[in-house]
């Protein structure tokens, strides 16, 4: 690649970055929960950058599909991580351009989410509408919603996007007129011996074309009204079964809730070495849904951790700190 190609490339890549960071209503980036990745990197972020560079070559050799939200989860941290661990800039360029070039493999529109859609499947334009939809499971299906959210950002932490995927906005007919569809999907809901009924739910929903959807990079999209009211039909898979009862989607629902309540309870009693070696086993789990399992490398963080030279504290991240620290170029 040419590198003025290169360069426009990044460019695209860090004002997506910057867009999903502050202006789609995520938390400010010095606010993570449970705890800044930035203080973790030190400590592991090396021997990360090496791991993904074998599970690249596996994906590409294999030609495997993958999730974009998973591609961009570790475009971002690689980017922030290398810039605390020292890692050769040569090195993280050379990553950064492999995976954007995974992820055009893996979108059916703009990888940048420039157009405000994220879209990554060519659904079928006709939707059949659900003869089970009722306002009562409209409504509960919105508090699934929320649940699946609530749930995936309390089990995974900063690493939330990584296990699930939103997309849309696609254009449909529903009943003869334009509709838009948006999917979400959360995979792995089940980590360390949680005993949810499912590992993986899936909704499929349609929205009337008065609202307007902006989608953004890491997985996050707003919308301009009050966006119960503007739905017209859903369906729900809970591994890949569909459910269209109403008490079974409350129960889901329900044990979702149950589920998050239980882990918040967990967090809030981890010491901050716990912490840091519970985000680094998740960072790893991104690597090991994919061919051959990576051992995490505990012990070396674990002797790491008793060195105070590489603790790093909390750090005020605006808008133009970040966009330095996006790009690999610097």
């Amino acid at each position: 690649m040419e590198i003025k190609e290169q360069s426009l490339r990044f460019e695209r890549m860090i004002e997506a970055l910057v867009k999903s960071a502050y202006d789609s209503g995520k938390m400010a980036l010095d606010e993570i929960y449970p705890i800044h990745p930035i203080e973790s990197y030190p400590y592991f972020m090396d021997f990360f950058i090496e791991a993904l560079d074998k599970k690249i070559k596996f994906i590409e050799k294999e030609n495997i599909k993958l999730k974009p939200s998973r591609i961009w989860n570790w475009i971002v941290n690689i980017l922030l991580g290398s810039k605390m661990s020292k890692v050769d800039k040569e090195k993280v360029i050379y990553l950064v351009n492999r995976l954007l070039d995974l992820l055009e493999k893996s979108m059916e529109g703009n990888c940048f989410c420039e157009d405000k859609t994220h879209r990554i499947i060519k659904p079928d334009i006709k939707w059949i509408k659900t003869d089970a939809f009722t306002e009562k499971i409209k409504k509960e299906i919105s508090k699934l919603h929320a649940q699946l959210m609530c749930y995936n950002q309390t089990l995974y932490w900063v690493l939330n996007c990584a296990f699930r995927e939103i997309h849309g906005s696609y254009k449909v007919m529903f009943e003869g007129k334009p509709a838009q569809l948006i999917i979400r999907e959360y995979f792995n809901l089940n980590l360390k011996g949680n005993k949810l009924p499912f590992n993986y739910v899936k909704t499929e929903t349609i929205y009337d074309k008065d609202i307007n959807f902006d989608f953004f990079v890491l997985n996050d999209f707003l919308w301009d009204k009050k966006i119960e009211d503007h739905m017209l039909d859903s369906k729900c898979f809970f591994d890949d079964k569909e459910i269209v009862n109403f008490e079974e989607i409350k129960y889901f629902s329900r044990a979702l809730g149950e589920a998050n309540k239980q882990e918040s309870y967990k967090i809030f009693s981890l010491s901050r070495e716990e912490k840091i070696l519970g985000l680094v086993e998740r960072f790893y789990k991104t690597l090991n849904d994919v061919g051959e399992s990576i051992d995490v490398p505990i012990k070396i963080v674990k002797e790491r951790l008793k060195n105070p030279k590489l603790d790093m504290p909390p750090q005020k991240l605006d808008r133009e700190t970040v966009k330095i620290l996006f790009n690999p170029a610097k």
